[in-house]
């Protein structure tokens, strides 16, 4: 660690020093920072008259200072050079100051005379808006103001205000700190209490390397996931994922954050995954790593971005809650206990009473085939979630057993009485995965269930057996007779990359109905409302319509838009969709 009170020449000539760690030199700068910021900030303030502004101005300059301090070969000089960079970037800023007005103008859009009682409340929330972004920064205002309202990526705010992309994740960052606390008020205080340390900021930028990951690093993002979760093994290994990126200190050369977005059978919508600490988290390597995964995904048009992670990651859970994610489910992850085997916990079914077959009977039986879509039927129609998507077509069902690593279907009287699923566990090696659990009604309670489970698993010895399902009463109660622990909650963390707007239930109700296609025949589209949004169903697809507009829709889970047209009379009359070059037109019956 650099003394703070070292002669100039010492610290800068430490600095300087190529063969000393990144970390030495760091901390040399970092005392030089410390004692030329008051300085630097007082020289940008006298110019710029703006304490954010100047704070900006003086954080740059630093920031110019190390990346040419091989062009100082005077270390007296120092000052009067810090100066002058000071001077640019407040030069540059005033320049570029109408831009930023310009751009802040548009929260004078916002309307001040409400002419209608129902405008009062919205009103009232613009005003509570515009008093907080006033509390910003300018620098991360307009930040602010350009991710969300002009909806451009950090790479294009980056172009565009001429900073790297780290510096705009950091204004992002930084802007939603302060609007979540409202603890910023630019108006009081003394000079000193305006601005904060530019060394802290300074060493934020210093702190943390992004690039692409290699197959070289595979072990070491292994080494950091086991680390940060014990309980999961990494089934992806760098670079496999094509958006992915890593965070490693530049001192030790070994990485402190991994993210990466893969793709999941409903194409545009990608898993996140993310292997990062708290302290990384501190050293802003999250956003660092968020804003590009973002850029990537939404340059790909994906819509959506999911985390699944453990109740028990409370900082990672608040760094996406605060960056855009809302929790979408909850559910419980539940894990065999060591040492059972299908012999210890229920004798295996036999006898004349019940036929167990496997997924290839199941597959080619026609008559178990259609007995076992209507047994999911009946345990998807028990949860209202779920109900909006049935009838479920054969098709899917075709898809999911094709998943499927192995199952068990119990069969009386040629109809299928239970059907358990399970595939590979991606957390444990040579582990399964329980995917599905369904019994009839009138045969529950009855050790079907638990005899199924029995079956598979003294076909299969495996390392270990998890099943991750909504908490119920009912389905705790078996799982623990079955000597299964729950190990955590699970949350789902989801993030929407494209822009919806709300559409009233009354003007949801008008597109309700069935269309037929024009140059599909036998193709008839069915469009039902359920709650806020609009269900569409064609043969074996299943979807749920996001408004971008009042009448243009983009699917969920495919690469598909539409819209609702209305003839002369202003009845909705045709919906047009597109999915890649493709349109077609279906007419309202």
């Amino acid at each position: 660690m650099a003394n703070p009170d070292q002669p100039l020449d010492a610290l800068i000539g430490a600095a300087k020093n190529v063969s000393a760690s990144v970390a030495e030199r760091h901390h040399a700068f970092e005392a030089i920072v410390r004692r030329f910021e008051d300085l630097a900030f007082g020289c940008a303030f006298a110019r710029l008259r703006d304490s954010a502004l100047a704070e900006d101005a003086a954080q740059d300059a630093f920031l110019l200072a190390w990346e040419r301090l091989d062009q100082l070969r005077e270390p007296a000089a120092f000052a009067g050079w810090l100066r002058r960079l000071v001077l640019t970037q407040c030069h540059r800023r005033l320049r570029g100051r109408r831009l930023e007005l310009a751009s802040a103008d548009v929260l004078r859009d916002l309307r001040s005379d409400v002419d209608h009682e129902a405008d009062a409340e919205a009103a009232d929330e613009a005003l509570l808006v515009r008093r907080a972004l006033t509390r910003l920064r300018p620098a991360d205002r307009l930040v602010l103001i350009l991710f969300y309202g002009a909806e451009r990526s950090h790479k294009e705010i980056a172009d565009w205000l001429s900073v790297p992309v780290t510096t705009v994740s950091r204004r992002l960052a930084h802007a939603r700190r302060r609007l979540h606390q409202h603890t910023v008020d630019a108006l009081s205080g003394s000079f000193r209490a305006k601005r904060t340390v530019a060394g802290e900021a300074f060493l934020v930028e210093l702190s943390t390397r992004l690039r692409r990951p290699d197959t070289a690093d595979a072990t070491a993002v292994a080494d950091l996931t086991a680390r940060l979760d014990p309980d999961r093994v990494p089934a992806i290994a760098p670079p496999a994922p094509r958006c992915a990126y890593l965070v490693e200190d530049p001192a030790s050369g070994t990485p402190i954050a991994y993210g990466a977005a893969v793709q999941t059978i409903f194409r545009p919508i990608y898993q996140l995954h993310l292997a990062i600490g708290e302290d990384a988290l501190n050293r802003h390597a999250g956003d660092v790593l968020l804003s590009e995964i973002i850029h990537d995904m939404v340059a790909t048009d994906a819509i959506a971005l999911q985390h699944r992670t453990s109740t028990r990651h409370r900082s990672v859970i608040e760094f996406l809650t605060t960056r855009g994610f809302q929790v979408s489910s909850r559910s419980e992850d539940w894990r065999l206990a060591a040492g059972a085997t299908g012999e210890t916990l229920h004798p295996i079914l036999t006898g004349t009473l019940w036929e167990l077959n496997g997924l290839e009977e199941l597959r080619h039986d026609q008559v178990l085939f259609e007995s076992a879509l209507d047994l999911l039927s009946e345990v998807i129609a028990e949860d209202p979630a779920a109900r909006a998507f049935l009838p479920m077509h054969p098709d899917l069902l075709r898809r999911t057993l094709r998943a499927q690593f192995d199952g068990v279907a119990a069969a009386r009287d040629g109809a299928v009485r239970g059907l358990l699923l399970a595939g590979r566990d991606d957390l444990t090696p040579n582990g399964l995965r329980i995917n599905c659990v369904a019994v009839r009604r009138n045969e529950r309670r009855k050790g079907l269930a638990s005899g199924m489970l029995a079956h598979l698993l003294s076909r299969h010895p495996v390392g270990s057996v998890r099943l991750v399902a909504t908490a119920a009463p009912e389905l705790a109660g078996w799982l623990s007779a079955m000597r299964f622990v729950r190990v955590t909650e699970i949350l789902l963390l989801e993030r929407l990359l494209r822009k919806t707007v709300p559409v009233s239930r009354e003007l949801l109700d008008e597109y309700v109905g069935q269309y037929k296609s024009e140059v599909l025949p036998g193709v008839t589209i069915i469009i039902e409302r359920h709650g806020e949004f609009l269900i569409s169903k064609a043969r074996d697809m299943r979807d749920v319509l996001l408004a971008s507009s009042e009448s243009e829709f983009f699917t969920r889970y495919h690469y598909g838009r539409g819209r609702f047209e209305r003839d002369e009379t202003g009845r909705v009359n045709r919906l047009v969709y597109l999915e890649g070059d493709q349109e077609f037109t279906a007419v309202r019956q």
